[in-house]
């Protein structure tokens, strides 16, 4: 299991990333997510069956709950976030997941230089930070 996860964690991210790496809000990046879901989904029907994998998945692209994350030093507080959750057999275990918009943790599967060195924030602790 931990295999396909990490497995559908590479596909996640060398693919996803392109498609969201010129959003500019978090409309136009759900908007992409939707269109492309279909191809998500037969995109990890085909992982699955060229890994002779025979879990069913789910594709749950909504608003779903997090726990606190550490990224970067960043802390990314619990809570419900808009997300593209994909769900293995049972989905018990350890889970990864990113923020999708801005895409903090996709910028990872860039290996260009200009994200190498990208110094990561997060905007609504940088607004709490300037209210308190």
């Amino acid at each position: 299991d931990l295999e396909m996860k990490a497995k559908v964690k590479d596909y996640l991210s060398k693919n996803t990333y392109p498609l969201l790496k010129d959003t500019k809000t978090i409309e136009e990046a759900k908007g992409i997510i939707n269109n492309n879901l279909n191809q998500i989904n037969n995109d990890i029907k085909t992982l699955f069956k060229e890994n002779n994998y025979n879990k069913d998945f789910t594709i749950d692209f909504g608003t779903n709950y997090f726990p606190d994350k550490i990224h970067k030093s960043v802390i990314y507080p619990e809570g419900y976030y808009d997300s593209l959750v994909i769900n293995i057999g049972s989905s018990s275990g350890d889970n990864w997941w990113c923020v999708l918009f801005p895409p903090l943790c996709l910028l990872e599967a860039d290996d260009s230089e200009e994200t190498k060195d990208i110094e990561y924030t997060f905007y609504i602790k940088e607004m709490l930070d300037k209210i308190f």
